[in-house]
């Protein structure tokens, strides 16, 4: 099994490529989207862009306006997005699950260890008096 920061930088990697072709997938029809500052929408544009599109937040600056940015938008950015939200929500639940399971056993194991101990003692008291009954 990969030790967590390896599957957080896994799981990174594959966020930032998702952002990138977002970004260059908005950049190709940058034609059909309208920037609200005026100018047209370039490459870092593009890529703001695709960031607050992932991540959900949407001021609106930057909206499709032709019907083929439109249907990108429906049929390739969203399910981005949505591959987007389960990795990082999915890296979130992996940390925070291996952070309490480590807690646990960090919690249990020295109890664990005076259980097995006092067992151990009372089997030998048990074994002793079962000799010392049957002589």
């Amino acid at each position: 099994m990969d030790r967590p920061i390896r599957q957080v930088g896994k799981r990174l990697a594959m966020a930032l490529l998702l952002l990138a072709a977002t970004a260059f997938i908005v950049w190709f029809d940058r034609d059909g989207y309208n920037d609200n500052a005026g100018d047209g929408v370039d490459l870092l544009d593009s890529f703001y862009y695709a960031t607050v599109t992932l991540s959900t937040t949407g001021y609106g600056d930057i909206t499709p306006v032709s019907d083929a940015a439109r249907l990108t938008n429906i049929f390739i950015i969203t399910p981005l997005r949505v591959l987007f939200l389960i990795i990082l929500v999915g890296t979130t639940l992996e940390v925070l699950t291996e952070r309490t399971r480590e807690w646990r056993l960090s919690r249990w194991r020295p109890l664990c260890e005076i259980n097995r101990r006092c067992r151990v003692r009372d089997q030998g008291r048990s074994a002793i008096q079962t000799v010392c009954a049957t002589g």
